[in-house]
């Protein structure tokens, strides 16, 4: 029954997904390894120093790309698994259903690229798709550079830590028949925190278009042509002037492979700056409590333009009667005085009681907010007295277990052994005369028999 129901298993398909978040982990540090590692194998290779190292690093290589496809496979499955239990795709479609396995064969492709023994010392010529005739590439190299296809699988990586790819925002967005993948994630990271997704890219796309150009350019050096990109900070450069679109052309790419990385960075560049663009209208533009307070404000800086503006109506309209009233003859510049700033005093008056853009003017505005604060007061009011209550229903249990307290207390005090005067000299002859007690006196042994004890033997 539970296998047939329509809704998911929250609970396995929770497990399932903090699983592949570990999976995804464990590519993640691999593929920075295999990074790290080919970095270190070319600069080895080109130098020509080293080489009885550089077979080990390229099987490290290998090592590392196997771990990687390992680790993706796992990661299918624990997908596949992960879908069933949200009851996505049911378990007749098998273990890799057809679509899963169709990325899965694609990403195992783009992944199983990567520099190794069996093709060490092996050229490629491209003398017919360069202007430097000569020209050649180890394939080790090229294969460097398509390894960069790994780094999607570090995006993925940080896609999963997001709050917008988690099984919650799944069910959320099943709710709307919304497709939470990675471009929502990306949408609502634009919403949210444009600037830092901005830089994310921008950095990611640096690292890779510049060790790309510096080893797709960085070959011409061995026909002897020097063209700059030997050092990674005018590579950088390059790549920075391309990217904004400023080109001053200090360095220019001479291979086919460089053009070609030339072509995308420029591409790359300008999606960026229009995204620079449009996060910047987003930084700026206010929300909506922003709009509401902004307005208010303008309300009140309006009130008080107007009312300076009606001080000066009223006092130029008491000059004017005075001198009217005097017989005097108004001057032209009087009138247009009075003119003018009756003409900015209604202008102002209508802003003023203009409604914003919610369609409210400023005292249905400020009469919505204070009934909004007296509700709160009131809900407030409500929750304290609550909490009163219970305080004082705490401190009267208290008050009631010291009183029963206090009540033991003086009962266990007012309780006395009934001991008479016989018994009390019965105790003092024997204890002065006989080192040992007599049975009867042991069990009439008190507090108030050895007080008595203690005492100075003067029995009268």
């Amino acid at each position: 029954l539970k296998e047939n129901r329509n809704h998911e298993d929250a609970r396995t398909s929770r497990i399932y997904f903090q699983r592949l978040k570990y999976l995804e982990a464990a590519t993640a540090i691999f593929i920075v390894l295999s990074f790290a590692v080919s970095a270190l194998e070319y600069e080895i290779a080109f130098s020509n120093q080293y080489e009885h190292i550089q077979a080990d690093i390229l099987y490290m290589m290998s090592i590392f790309t196997l771990l990687i496809m390992i680790t993706i496979i796992l990661r299918y499955h624990t997908v596949v698994l992960f879908l069933r239990a949200r009851k996505e795709i049911s378990a007749a479609e098998g273990l890799f259903p057809h679509l899963k396995g169709r990325q899965l064969a694609i990403e195992l492709l783009l992944v199983i690229a990567h520099p190794n023994a069996l093709m060490q010392g092996t050229r490629v010529y491209t003398a017919v798709l360069s202007d430097t005739p000569g020209l050649y590439y180890e394939v080790n190299e090229i294969l460097n550079i398509l390894q960069l296809a790994r780094l999607f699988i570090l995006l993925r990586f940080l896609f999963m830590r997001s709050p917008y790819f988690g099984p919650s925002a799944r069910r959320i967005g099943g709710m709307y028949d919304v497709e939470t993948h990675y471009l929502f994630c990306i949408k609502a990271s634009m919403k949210t925190s444009p600037i830092k997704l901005i830089a994310l890219s921008a950095g990611i796309s640096l690292f890779v278009f510049s060790y790309a150009l510096h080893i797709s350019e960085r070959a011409t050096s061995r026909i002897g042509q020097v063209r700059g990109f030997e050092s990674y900070a005018n590579v950088l450069w390059n790549v920075i002037e391309t990217m904004t679109t400023v080109g001053y052309g200090e360095y220019t790419a001479a291979t086919f492979i460089g053009r070609v990385m030339t072509f995308f960075v420029g591409l790359w560049g300008v999606l960026t700056v229009s995204m620079m663009a449009t996060a910047l209208t987003n930084v700026l533009s206010m929300g909506i409590l922003e709009l509401r307070a902004y307005m208010i404000i303008q309300k009140l800086r309006l009130k008080k333009e107007m009312e300076k503006r009606a001080a000066v109506t009223a006092s130029l309209t008491a000059k004017m009667a005075r001198k009217a009233s005097k017989g005097e003859k108004l001057s032209y510049n009087d009138i247009v005085l009075l003119r003018n700033s009756t003409k900015e005093f209604r202008a102002i008056k209508r802003l003023y009681r203009a409604p914003d853009l919610e369609g409210f003017t400023l005292n249905e505005e400020m009469t919505r907010e204070f009934s909004f604060f007296r509700s709160e007061l009131s809900d407030l009011q409500w929750r304290q007295k609550k909490l009163n209550d219970a305080v004082q229903q705490i401190v009267d249990e208290a008050e009631e277990l010291e009183e029963q307290s206090l009540a033991q207390k003086e009962q266990q005090e007012n309780v006395k052994p009934n001991i008479n005067q016989n018994q009390v000299l019965q105790y003092k002859f024997w204890k002065d005369y006989h080192p040992t007690l007599p049975p009867v006196m042991e069990s009439s042994h008190s507090m108030e028999a050895s007080l008595v004890y203690n005492e100075p033997n003067h029995i009268n």
